[in-house]
């Protein structure tokens, strides 16, 4: 079997509209991120019956993902 994992977020201005004044909204990180529209991690691994391989090689760090968004790599 293989499966596919995408977490993602993605900020879509008529979708934030409604919810744009909420208290739980983290506003300096919705500033800075809000302009690249959205993020999707994806990880592809196939599972056997002896375990399973990720065969992913993209990396998906936190620092190599802002650098790919923000142009710099």
């Amino acid at each position: 079997m293989v499966v596919t994992v995408e977490p993602g977020i993605y900020f879509s201005p008529h979708l934030l509209g409604p919810v744009r004044d909420s208290k739980h909204i983290d506003h300096e990180v919705l500033k800075r991120y809000e302009s690249v529209g959205g993020v999707r991690i994806e990880d592809v691994v196939v599972i056997t019956k002896d375990g399973h391989e990720n065969l992913t090689t993209v990396r998906s760090d936190t620092a190599w993902v802002e650098k790919v968004c923000s142009g710099a790599a």
